[in-house]
This record gives C-alpha cells, structure tokens and sequence, in this order.
C-alpha cells in the first residue's frame, strides 16, 4: 500500500502528471532553515512509480536514509535498486570522489567523472528518467570552485535537451549560510525552468504547519503553498485552506 496524497497534491500544485514529470525541465529546490529533501523523495517516487528510473548523486545522506523513508510509503528502494530502476552514487560512505575536492587535485576532472557516469547510464537507459543531485552545497564546502559545480549542472541540464521526451533534472542546495554559494543559487535559479523554495512560516512557528514552499516559474507569477510534514507523507494547503484555521 502507499500513501500517494502527498504525491498527487504536490503533482497537482505543480501541474504535473502524478506518474512522472514532464521531460526536458530542469527544477531547482533551494531550502533556508527548514529541510526540503522531503521534495526530492516526491520526485524520486514519482519517477520509480511511473516506471521510470533515478539517478540519484548522494552528497549528503546515505541509502539506508532514503530506504527507509520509502518503507514508511510503502516504496521498496532496494528492489528498485537491484532492477536496476534507481543508481544510487553513494558519495556519502565512499567518500573517496568528493574527498578528492581539495587543492592537490583538478576539480573539475573530479566532476567530469561524476558527470560521465550519469551520462553513460541515461544513454543506456530506455524510458523516463529523473537526475537527481541531493546537495550541491557540499561540492562547494569541500572545495569545489563555483565554476565546476556548475559545469557539473551544465552537463546534467544537457541531457534534459537532448533527450528533451524522457529525461528531467531535479537539484537541491541549501540557502543557508545565506553569502555561501549565493552565486550559485543565483544562476540556478535563473536557468531553470522551476524553482521549490522552502521557508519557515513568514508569520513564525506554528504547530499546525511546518512551512512554506514558494513556487517560481519563467514569466510566471510567484505561487505560494504551505505544508505540514506528517510520519508517512507530506500535505500541503494554500494560505489559510488547512483544517486548522477553517
């Protein structure tokens, strides 16, 4: 059994097919204080659902984490993984790749590789697939010029060109500190086609709703939602809709 509310309200907040995202788009999830990684498990769902596949650059939480929060909505990832459905890049317990980022090596050799290997297996891939980079801000802590880190996305977002029918990329990276990595966020959030921007309550805490996702679309005005993450899912409401303030 899963628990698809949180997937299909989201897909229906976004405009999007519930079973998988539209190809050829390129979204980027920025989160200032609040954790938005339960974002990048609606599109890791959606995708392995829909029957597509993931390839997903791990920089920050290892697959037992991902693993087990698929358990709670009834979404086995190790089978996933051994159909060879999801690639999980672990760069969390083997470290070695990420470790490389410091001032004895070519950074960008580093990434390129990264890079080579999500290119080769989406070139072998058949169906949808979904890139997805869980945190950028990590290549930059380590070391990685700007520069790099974002031919890396270059590369990826290329791929959502050229196979423009099958293939999307979803990025995160944290805002906070707010002056670390702000020119990258800038220009991420200026070349991609959405942009998730998770935020506590402009109005403060509150038990009733965890936070607030902004949605920013190419000519498009700003859309508003908040949420309220529960154990198995996620609900959102527009302002002033949720069951606690009718």
């Amino acid at each position: 059994w899963v628990d698809k509310t949180m997937f299909v309200d989201l897909a229906n907040i976004l405009a999007q097919d519930d079973r998988r995202l539209p190809s050829g788009q390129f979204i980027f999830i920025t989160d200032s204080i609040i954790d938005g990684n339960f974002m990048l498990h609606h599109f890791l769902s959606m995708y392995l659902r829909g029957n597509g596949s993931v390839q997903f650059l791990a920089t920050a939480q290892l697959f037992s984490h991902y693993l087990l929060a698929g358990k709670k909505m009834g979404l086995n990832l190790m089978s996933a993984r051994e159909a060879g459905k999801i690639n999980f890049i672990d760069c969390v317990s083997h470290p070695s790749v990420l470790t490389q980022c410091d001032l004895t090596v070519d950074h960008a050799s580093v990434l390129n590789s990264l890079a080579e290997q999500i290119e080769k297996a989406v070139m072998s891939s058949r169906g949808p697939v979904c890139i997805i980079v869980e945190e950028l801000s990590v290549l930059l802590s380590l070391g990685a010029p700007p520069v790099a880190v974002l031919d890396l996305v270059r590369r990826l977002r290329a791929l959502t060109h050229i196979h423009a029918d099958r293939v999307a990329l979803v990025v995160a990276m944290h805002a906070d500190p707010p002056g670390e990595g702000g020119p990258v966020r800038a220009h991420l959030a200026y070349v991609s086609d959405l942009v998730l921007s998770i935020a506590p309550l402009r109005t403060g805490a509150s038990r009733d709703m965890h936070g607030q996702v902004t949605l920013l679309r190419t000519l498009a005005p700003p859309r508003l939602v908040h949420f309220k993450v529960r154990d198995t899912t996620v609900a959102f409401f527009a302002p002033g809709t949720s069951a606690a303030v009718l």
